[in-house]
């Protein structure tokens, strides 16, 4: 039997790689063969690209302004591509894979560039066609979003930025089309214990694993 593709996304400080981390843990110990991988690949030649010169990781960026979303994508996509073989391998063994962060995330940072709410929406169908059906990336079985509301960023020591409100807004917009399990981070103004949202991971998991 095929592995499951399976993706957590969130905001930054939503503590995506801890609960990816547990997640393969959990599925190991249940007698499931399960990795985990993420992207960017900043190991490989294309993420290396991102990590440099998009990211400006190295301080020896290529774009001295702001990039069209559009042609940002491409990077993020060409990434996927030049990595999903090792992926469908994995899969192709019944190898449930566990990715932090994937298309969704293209689509909800990219997207959330756009003010107007059409726009958003245009954004991520093109993204929706350039990589599930032009470049036939893998649909995940499952996408797991952690919401953790901007406004409690500083509780895990990042910057209540605003424009975070725009990428969640837009991972909401992802949330309902393409029917995500949605994790809150945060309970009565406090985070939740790690083990908490873990519990609740593993549940959407188990719904499709079974």
């Amino acid at each position: 039997m095929r592995g499951k593709l399976l993706v957590i996304e969130g905001t930054e400080g939503s503590g995506k790689e801890t609960q990816a981390d547990l997640l393969v843990r959990r599925l190991n110990e249940m007698g499931e063969k399960a990795v985990k991988m993420r992207f960017p690949m900043y190991d490989t030649p294309t993420g290396k690209i991102i990590y440099e010169h998009i990211l400006n990781k190295d301080g020896n960026s290529y774009f001295d302004e702001e990039v069209d979303p559009k042609a940002l994508s491409l990077y993020y996509a060409a990434d996927r591509v030049n990595n999903i073989g090792k992926i469908n391998e994995l899969l192709d063994k019944g190898v449930h894979v566990v990715l932090d962060r994937y298309v969704e995330s293209n689509m909800a940072y990219q997207a959330s560039k756009f003010e107007d709410v059409k726009d958003r929406v245009n954004m991520i169908f093109w993204m929706e066609q350039l990589e599930f059906n032009l470049l036939d990336l893998p649909r995940p079985d499952k996408v797991i979003f952690l919401f953790l509301p901007y406004q409690y960023r500083p509780l895990v020591g990042e910057v209540a930025d605003p424009k975070y409100h725009n990428i969640e807004m837009t991972y909401h917009l992802l949330s309902r089309r393409y029917d995500f399990g949605v994790v809150s981070c945060v309970n009565d103004d406090k985070l939740k214990d790690i083990n908490s949202i873990s519990d609740e991971v593993l549940e959407y998991v188990k719904n499709i694993i079974k």
